[in-house]
Order: C-alpha cells, then sequence, then structure tokens
C-alpha cells in the first residue's frame, strides 16, 4: 500500500491530501496523518472530516512538534509527550490506523545512553496503553541521529516492535540501504520515501532522482515486497500536489 504524509500540509489544510488521492483507487494510495493535535486548527480539520477520512486506509505519524520521546520522566517535555499521545488515542478509536510511528528522539544528543534508556522506557510505557502497534523509525540527521546504522540494526533485531525505514535519512546519514533492508528484512513495515543532498535532511520529491527511486524498488522487490512506501515531503510541496500525483504513477510503474 502507498500512502500519502500530510507532513506536507498546514494544520488546518491536512484535507487537501485529497488532490492527491483523488486520482487514484483508495486500495491503491491511502494517508499517513501527521499528528498535529497541539493544534486546535488541526483537531477541528480531523473531527469534521472523520467520515472522509474513514474511507482511506489509515497510518499515523506519531506527535513531533513540542516533544521529545527520549526526555526523562517528570520532565515538562515528558509530561507533554505523554499528554500528545494519550490525546490522540482518540483519533485512534475512530480512524483504527494500522500503526502508529515512533521516533525514539527530538533533539541533539547529549548523553545518548541516557536518551537512549528514556526512550525505549517511553515507548514501553506508550505501547502498555495504546490500542495501535508502534513502529520505530531510523530518525535523526547526524547531531540529531540517536543510533549509528549498526546500532540501529542490532537495536531493532532485540526490540519486539518492527521498524519503519526513512530511506532520506538513510542517504543523508550515509547509512548502507541495502545492508539496513537485508538485515531487518523481517521487522520492516514500511519506509519513508523522500530525497536529499546526501547531508541535510530535505524531504525532497523523489522526481529529483527517479533513478535512486527505481534503486530503492529494487530492493524493495527483493527483500520487503509488502512492505508500505510512504511518501514524505516538505512544506513547499503543499499546492503541488501535482508534483505528487507523477511520483505515485512512477512508483507504480516501477513496482509492476
Amino acid at each position: 500500500m502507498i500512502y500519502i504524509s500530510t507532513n506536507m500540509y498546514k494544520p488546518e489544510s491536512v484535507m487537501n491530501v485529497t488532490k492527491i488521492l483523488d486520482h487514484f483507487d483508495k486500495n491503491q494510495v491511502g494517508i499517513e496523518l501527521f499528528i498535529f493535535n497541539n493544534s486546535e486548527d488541526f483537531v477541528s480539520e480531523v473531527n469534521d472530516n472523520i467520515e472522509k477520512l474513514k474511507e482511506y486506509s489509515i497510518t499515523f505519524h506519531g506527535p513531533y512538534l513540542e516533544t521529545d520521546h527520549s526526555a526523562p520522566k517528570g520532565s515538562d517535555l515528558y509530561n507533554r509527550t505523554i499528554e500528545l499521545y494519550k490525546q490522540s488515542l482518540e483519533f485512534d478509536k475512530l480512524l483504527n490506523p494500522k500503526y502508529i510511528v515512533f521516533h525514539t528522539n527530538n533533539k541533539t544528543i547529549e548523553g545518548k545512553e541516557e536518551m537512549i534508556k528514556n526512550a525505549f522506557e517511553n515507548l514501553d510505557e506508550i505501547k502498555g496503553w495504546s490500542q495501535t502497534p508502534l513502529v520505530i523509525e531510523n530518525a535523526g540527521v547526524k547531531k540529531n541521529s540517536l543510533f549509528d546504522e549498526e546500532e540501529f540494526i542490532e537495536t531493532l533485531r532485540i526490540r519486539e516492535e518492527n521498524a519503519l525505514i526513512d530511506i532520506g535519512h538513510v542517504k543523508a546519514n550515509g547509512w548502507n540501504l541495502e545492508n539496513v533492508i537485508e538485515k531487518l528484512s523481517d521487522k520492516i513495515v514500511s519506509y519513508h520515501i523522500h530525497t536529499n543532498d546526501g547531508l541535510h535532511d530535505q524531504h525532497l520529491s523523489v522526481s529529483k532522482d527517479y533513478d535512486e527511486l527505481k534503486d530503492f524498488v529494487n530492493l524493495y522487490k527483493k527483500y520487503t515486497p509488502d512492505a508500505d512506501i510512504v511518501l514524505e515531503y516538505n512544506a513547499t510541496y503543499e499546492g503541488k500536489e501535482d508534483i505528487v500525483v507523477e511520483d505515485i504513477k512512477q512508483l507504480l510503474e516501477y513496482l509492476k
């Protein structure tokens, strides 16, 4: 299944994603709803369109703004992060998402081992009351990446959660994409796809390099042909839905 992340939209305009979805069958393309429940506009937009959203396959990207998943228990950021996840449960009940994407951290690395400990304690707490499975993303680039390539692989091997691989983060961090996919092939349930200059987390359209997209699809077919694929673009693509539509068409062609 292919999904479109609403990351490209402002909280009050997430339903503009239907400008893309209207070009495809509902069994081909769904929505990854980026949870901005710290925004009243977002909450209102989603609540006003619940019945429309129910028509599509849905995944969630967990709360991101004003959060840090590696914050120590009792801290203001910890309390805020947990509060936002609990609020998202109301949407879980209504939309029944396939999974929620979990970032292990949302800040520059300081005290790595303590951050890792906090992140997984917080994850264990959240999954204790979340009705939706959480999947762990290889979040962060360079100084914001909590794990290097082998550390991420080893961590996911021993955790019970499945993985979402962000191929843009893999590229910007200089990881070996085939190595990551091959070693985690039985754990990967989804991908975020976008591209960048190899250094920065730019979330650019895959149309910048369709050869790169084709190389990814070849690995996808070889190792994880049943995983989901999510196009996760930056905010400059709002109003440029035609680009995203063409990217999906090209992706579907490669997937044949």
